[in-house]
């Protein structure tokens, strides 16, 4: 609670959950790839207290492509004035560039952030503290959803033409047409996974040792990293300046 203001962002996530077909892999994909709050939902949500609506106010600052700035300095202004930061960040990503990494739920993680001093930048959702350097390796991150293998596997239904959506530039799938799907190669990557996953069935009835190297899929996701500001003065929020791109 901030500002007088409830917003329970677990709870606006599990009424997506409990609200879509997950048993098939196309109907699964579409889910996971809309299923985190963007900033534009967070917004949303604010819009429907009408009581607060009025007088605070939200702008979503974009950290991708990676922008140049202090992040302690940053964040410091704008908590002085008063305002609350929540960072919307993809903590799989983060963590996938390091050893064993295993994603088992969403990649996308909201984090209010209510102080910083030079040691670090301090979060809820959980309470930590954190380095900017951190912080800031979470916040870079294209728009992405990582699915692990097995979500893959446990949802194909062995017929190859169930893929197809994911291949064809002109369907009518409100998600599947946009064009990362493509250029990200979903199709190749589960393609890859049902591969490994096969030769993982022949492997066991021979009992010869084998290992599946692809552990994830990347989807593209409507969910964007960035930092989103909520404040009572309009004016300081419409007059900032953009964050400028890292060269």
């Amino acid at each position: 609670q901030y500002f007088q203001l409830n917003i329970d962002i677990n709870e606006n996530q599990q009424s997506k959950v409990s609200s879509i077909r997950k048993e098939l892999l196309l109907d699964y994909l579409q889910y996971r790839s809309e299923a985190d709050m963007s900033a534009n939902d967070l917004h949303e949500n604010l819009l429907q207290y009408s009581e607060y609506s009025s007088h605070i106010h939200c702008r979503f600052f974009p950290f991708w492509p990676p922008r140049d700035v202090d992040l302690l300095q940053w964040l410091s202004h704008w908590i002085k004035q008063g305002a609350l930061p929540i960072a919307i960040m993809n903590m799989y990503h983060y963590h996938s560039q390091k050893i064993n990494f295993y994603c088992t739920s969403s990649s996308w993680q909201h984090r209010i952030i209510y102080g910083v001093e030079p040691r670090g930048i301090y979060l809820m959702n959980p309470i930590q503290i954190q380095s900017p350097q951190q912080i800031y390796e979470q916040l870079t991150v294209d728009s992405i959803t990582y699915i692990i293998r097995q979500e893959i596997v446990q949802r194909y239904n062995q017929s190859p033409m169930c893929l197809t959506p994911l291949a064809i530039n002109n369907n009518k799938s409100r998600l599947f047409s946009d064009t990362r799907w493509r250029t990200m190669n979903v199709l190749g990557q589960v393609v890859n996974v049902l591969r490994e996953d096969r030769q993982l069935n022949e492997n066991e009835t021979r009992n010869i040792p084998y290992r599946p190297t692809v552990t994830h899929v990347r989807i593209p996701s409507t969910c964007s990293s960035g930092i989103l500001i909520f404040s009572k003065d309009y004016n300081q929020l419409i007059n900032a300046i953009d964050l400028p791109l890292r060269q």
